[in-house]
């Protein structure tokens, strides 16, 4: 998806399908200016970034703060400038998808993408076309 938005992925190369876990020295090496990390409501892992359907946004920056607080981080240029996000897991393999393109463009290109809303987007979406009422946190920056 990084790549489709014209942004670098720095772990294209360095992972199979250029996404996972990336190692420490890599992720400080590239000093990059933004952060999104893969969130959902997984079962049984405490420690994973919590989105999705039910999740309050202050649940979702509890479970980002560990992150933000590494102390190798504090010098990155994501986390000086608060471009440490989430983004549910999940909307990269559905219909709806655009939507979290739509925030990491929206985060990369503020001006061109000023007007565009994608929770909103997403709530629309859910409104019009599943059965089920919109709820939860899909994707937001660690400091709000």
């Amino acid at each position: 998806m990084a790549r489709s938005l014209g942004a670098q992925n720095i772990a294209e190369g360095r992972l199979p399908g250029s996404w996972g876990p990336l190692s420490a020295e890599a992720v400080l090496a590239a000093n990059p200016d933004f952060i999104f990390i893969a969130g959902s409501s997984w079962v049984n892992r405490p420690n994973a970034v919590r989105t999705g359907y039910d999740i309050p946004p202050e649940v979702t920056r509890r479970s980002l703060a560990p992150y933000a607080a590494r102390p190798a981080w504090q010098g990155l240029t994501a986390i000086r400038n608060g471009e440490l996000h989430a983004i549910e897991h999940g909307l990269c393999r559905t219909l709806f998808d655009d939507t979290a393109a739509l925030y990491i463009a929206k985060r990369l290109w503020p001006g061109a993408f000023e007007t565009a809303d994608p929770v909103a987007e997403l709530a629309d979406y859910h409104q019009r076309f599943l059965p089920l009422a919109f709820s939860g946190t899909w994707m937001l920056p660690w400091r709000g």
